[in-house]
């Protein structure tokens, strides 16, 4: 008898337990993509808040960041040659490239209340989400994915983005919402500031692989921030035939998990029934 209440009791708690992180989990996601409503925070502890006039105006610097050493050790040869016609095509920029090390240094001695939740991540992917957002707000520049292919300098993209005042560059992508393979921002930009400040906030279980890295970190991650962002009119999102001018995104999906194929079904799914 007592091993039949104890059971139900058990029941009872595991039903109990997923609904309300269900709920949890679905009141975070609607206040972040449908309602705006979460606030941005800052890294500053004396920046109190977004003046979108008061925005220095300023190029985004000649410095191109890329990372490696989070899922191999050693730069792969496809990544090398890739690197090299970057390299090659903007001569004029400081290219650095980023290790593992690296990155957990500058966090060490620059930002040491992003060590933890860094730290806390199991998977490399999100460790290199964070990595480029933070070396981007520290220096500034662009960052780009070693297995992004170089088309033609970004040389006018960057003057363009300067004469229109937009400090940040992003590109879109499918389904929604611009990507993290390509960023282009000024130093010590809010927005950047803003991804930084929101990680703790974002690092949930979102039960399933995929998910959880595009919510944590990842691409849906920047875009949820980029609808609670203030000052849209300073932010260019590149278009497919904007972007595809400068450079062709050559992902092998060396993260992706299981659920990503089950996604890329219904996508595909989804586009094929949308087609003109």
């Amino acid at each position: 008898m007592i091993a039949k209440q104890n059971a139900k009791m058990v029941g009872f708690l595991l039903v109990f337990s997923t609904f309300f992180y269900s709920f949890y989990i679905a009141q975070y996601l609607v206040s972040e993509f449908y309602m705006n409503s979460n606030p941005t925070m800052y890294v500053d502890n004396d920046y109190d808040g977004i003046q979108c006039d008061n925005i220095p105006i300023q190029p985004i610097p000649n410095i191109m960041h890329q990372i490696y050493a989070f899922k191999d050790p050693e730069l792969q040869e496809e990544h090398r040659l890739k690197r090299e016609k970057w390299i090659k095509m903007h001569p004029n920029f400081t290219h650095k490239l980023w290790s593992a090390d690296d990155v957990l240094k500058l966090i060490k001695t620059e930002y040491p209340f992003l060590y933890r939740n860094y730290m806390s991540y199991h998977r490399w992917i999100q460790r290199s989400d964070v990595a480029r957002y933070i070396v981007l707000y520290h220096y500034g520049g662009w960052y780009v994915d070693l297995d992004v292919t170089c088309l033609k300098s970004i040389d006018s993209l960057s003057a363009l983005s300067y004469k229109s005042n937009q400090r940040v560059v992003l590109h879109e992508t499918f389904p929604a919402g611009p990507s993290n393979d390509f960023i282009g921002v000024t130093p010590r930009h809010p927005f950047i500031r803003s991804l930084l400040n929101h990680l703790p906030t974002s690092n949930k279980w979102f039960v399933f692989p995929h998910a959880q890295v595009m919510l944590s970190t990842g691409p849906t991650f920047v875009w949820g921030r980029l609808l609670n962002y203030k000052c849209q009119n300073e932010v260019s999102v590149l278009k497919k035939d904007e972007y595809n001018k400068y450079f062709q995104i050559n992902h092998d999906g060396s993260w992706h998990s299981w659920d990503e194929s089950v996604i890329s079904f219904f996508v595909k799914w989804w586009k094929s029934g949308h087609k003109k």
